[in-house]
């Protein structure tokens, strides 16, 4: 309990201090050992990883334009879809969110992401 605190309290001063986080793999998977997750999530919380790194870019903007059409043709989503106005506006990352849940209401496969294994296969080989 004591060490989680210190964790925290670390966390909280690298907030509050504006300075990024640490990127270091050992501190990652130190920091992810105390709080009991994953390396990748503590990646993610420090901003290391995002959304679109995920995402395989090949043929983002044509499986994205194909879930727009999707959305639309929806009668369950149709009046949320963006209009092609504001679909141009939109920054790449909320394409994505906004398509990640729409896969997620549907059971669609829209978008084409990478497969992430819980454990990196150099650590399963013992």
């Amino acid at each position: 309990m004591k060490k989680q605190q210190e964790i925290v309290s670390v966390l909280r001063r690298f907030a509050a201090e504006k300075r990024p986080f640490p990127s270091g793999r050992e501190t990652r998977k130190r920091v992810a050992s105390v709080l009991g997750v994953t390396g990748l999530q503590v990646a993610i919380w420090c901003e290391l990883l995002g959304l679109d790194d995920f995402i395989v870019t090949q043929n983002f903007e044509s499986n994205a334009l194909a879930a727009l059409q999707a959305m639309r043709a929806d009668p369950v989503v149709a009046h949320i879809a963006p209009s092609d106005d504001a679909w141009e506006q939109m920054p790449q990352h909320a394409k994505i969110a906004l398509i990640l849940m729409y896969q997620a209401l549907t059971n669609k496969r829209l978008l084409e992401v990478s497969k992430v294994p819980a454990q990196p296969e150099e650590d399963n080989a013992e």
